[in-house]
């Protein structure tokens, strides 16, 4: 799963957030030449956090499939319009408490056949006691296929392998999880990650 994003669309100017973001952006360019190279050897999911980087996810929509971050699962607008172009849908419910995501459930029609609904408790980092398992039952006892979004401390190993544990025995097919080549240098998201050879 790639994370693409325009660093401009997300944050000001001048500020922390907007520095570090543009020091990890990817080119379109270059995204091109990744996904051309590598969609045929392996699965690609791509997540996009803003417009732009969505519309540019669009053209590959024949090879690769598509996430819907946390900050637009209730977008309906472009949920309709991902699955029109991609083929799975993976939706991610991770950011939402428990009566918003009884609320999305009841009062959209998600796709059951595209939509792969992705839950995990999205802190940082995680603390398995505020994971809700029964999210998942909920979600296969609606008809759709489900998948678990881990953000426990990279430290807890035995957090990470419990909480996996659990949901796959709840019947997740898919397990999410974020690696990154050197935690010292800290990019986003490494408290939760694995370095490769962990992974």
């Amino acid at each position: 799963k790639f994370q693409i994003f325009k660093a401009s669309k997300l944050y000001k100017k001048n500020t922390k957030q907007y520095k570090r973001f543009k020091e990890i952006e990817i080119d379109y360019q270059i995204w091109d030449k990744i996904i051309k190279k590598y969609y045929r050897k392996t699965k690609i999911i791509l997540e996009p956090f803003d417009e732009e980087s969505y519309n540019f996810c669009t053209n590959y929509s024949k090879d690769v499939d598509i996430k819907i971050s946390s900050s637009e699962s209730d977008n309906f607008k472009l949920i309709s319009d991902a699955n029109r172009k991609f083929s799975h849908v993976f939706i991610n419910l991770s950011g939402y408490n428990q009566n918003e995501i009884d609320y999305l459930l009841s009062n959209h029609k998600f796709n059951k056949k595209k939509n792969i609904l992705m839950y995990g408790f999205q802190s940082y980092p995680t603390d398995i006691n505020d994971l809700n398992f029964n999210n998942f039952k909920k979600f296969k006892k609606n008809g759709f296929i489900s998948g678990y979004s881990d953000h426990t401390y990279y430290k807890s190993y035995f957090n990470l392998i419990l909480s996996t544990i659990i949901s796959i025995l709840k019947h997740v097919e898919f397990i999410e999880k974020h690696v990154c080549e050197n935690r010292n240098k800290k990019p986003p998201d490494y408290i939760t990650s694995l370095e490769f050879s962990e992974y």
